[in-house]
């Protein structure tokens, strides 16, 4: 980590506007293309930013890529109002020891349950309309209720209104045996 410290530091020292140093740069750069940091700090020159100028279709988007960042300029009024209070951490944390926020359990005897208990046993149940489920009822010997099922899936399904039939008919041949 030191020696990358180290590296950026250097990168930064060096004045690329002297004729030497840029020259060693290019030379760098050519020998180099991978090693992204030679061109880190590098800012374009007049004559590539007139060839970019007549390359870009759209001016927001070259003027964007030239400034590299936008300026967010504030009034000191602005400046004022969106400022953040600082709070003192040691004044925080009395402030926090003085209130003592406490969560407490819940215990057995203060669970109350306000709703009635349904007995799900009365309650109809929509079985599901699949045709696996139908044949899952046919191996437990449950005729009548794969017949509904499969009486759904005509409904359901009219394209396989012939294949459903004939199952359909299977069905009550096995409930009238």
């Amino acid at each position: 980590m030191e020696k990358a410290k180290q590296l950026w530091f250097l990168l930064n020292k060096i004045d690329r506007n002297k004729p030497e140093v840029f020259q060693e740069f290019t030379i760098d750069k050519e020998e180099y293309p991978f090693f992204y940091l030679l061109n880190w700090n590098e800012q374009p020159t007049d004559e590539i930013k007139r060839k970019v100028a007549l390359q870009s279709l759209n001016r927001f988007q070259l003027r964007k890529s030239l400034q590299d960042s936008y300026k967010i300029e504030f009034s000191k009024e602005e400046a004022n109002e969106i400022a953040i209070p600082k709070v003192n951490q040691s004044e925080l944390i009395d402030l926090f020891l003085e209130n003592l926020p406490v969560i407490s359990k819940l215990k057995k005897n203060e669970i109350v349950i306000e709703e009635p208990e349904i007995d799900l046993a009365k309650q109809n149940f929509d079985f599901p309309v699949s045709e696996t489920f139908a044949k899952i009822l046919l191996k437990q010997g449950k005729f009548e209720l794969a017949l509904e099922v499969f009486k759904q899936l005509s409904l359901k399904f009219p394209e396989k209104k012939v294949y459903f039939a004939d199952l359909i008919e299977q069905v009550e041949q096995k409930i009238n045996k």
